[in-house]
């Protein structure tokens, strides 16, 4: 028989007892179908996360650039850099320096190398809501050639001629095959409009 001081603890061990079954009796069997939630699991899954409200992106400079026309931007650095921030060009390089559609929606070169066809996308405004036409195309780099300046006059130099069959297609033939052509034209030469120039420039 148990001293009396120790019938407190005995009293303890059928309650311990009963704490653990009912504890492991409410554990979740392995393999069982996870417990329904009033929402379907899709619709979680699916569920798009809120959008954060955008913010204004501010650049410091060190130094005054103009008005950041092609003409008028100071320095290559950051001013260049800026310039590619208000106006776009025909093609981009990738990350592999390839030359791919930006304002144009396709770009070919013909067998021999003179011919080079790039037909415009169809979503491209200006900032007044009109579209991005070949005429615009066209009268950007005849601009440059005619008007020199250091860095988009001279890959003009290899074309001869620059047609707009159509609202979209601009096709520029160059005087020799020039591989450099893509990299150097269609990928720096920012799209200028007659439209704009001295109106709003």
């Amino acid at each position: 028989m148990f001293p009396w001081r120790a019938r407190p603890f005995m009293l303890l061990i059928p309650l311990v007892l009963a704490l653990i079954l009912v504890a492991c009796g409410s554990a979740p069997q392995a393999g069982a179908p996870p417990a329904a939630t009033d929402a379907p699991a899709t619709e979680a899954a699916t569920a798009a996360p809120a959008e954060a409200p955008s913010e204004p992106l501010r650049i410091a400079i060190t130094g005054d650039e103009g008005t950041l026309t092609p003409y008028t931007y100071q320095t290559g650095y950051p001013g260049w850099n800026l310039l590619t921030l208000v106006y776009d060009t025909l093609l981009i390089l990738d990350a592999d320096n390839l030359a791919q559609p930006w304002l144009a929606e396709s770009y070919t070169v013909s067998d021999d190398g003179l011919t080079h066809t790039l037909l415009l996308r169809d979503d491209v405004t200006w900032h007044d809501g009109r579209l991005l036409s070949s005429a615009d195309v066209k009268f950007s780099y005849e601009f440059y050639k005619a008007n020199r300046q250091s860095r988009w006059t001279p890959p003009m130099g290899v074309i001869t001629t620059i047609e707009a069959p159509d609202a979209r297609t601009v096709v520029m033939t160059l005087a020799n095959p020039n591989p450099a052509f893509a990299p150097s034209a269609p990928c720096r030469c920012p799209d200028y409009s007659a439209t704009y120039l001295g109106r709003h420039d």
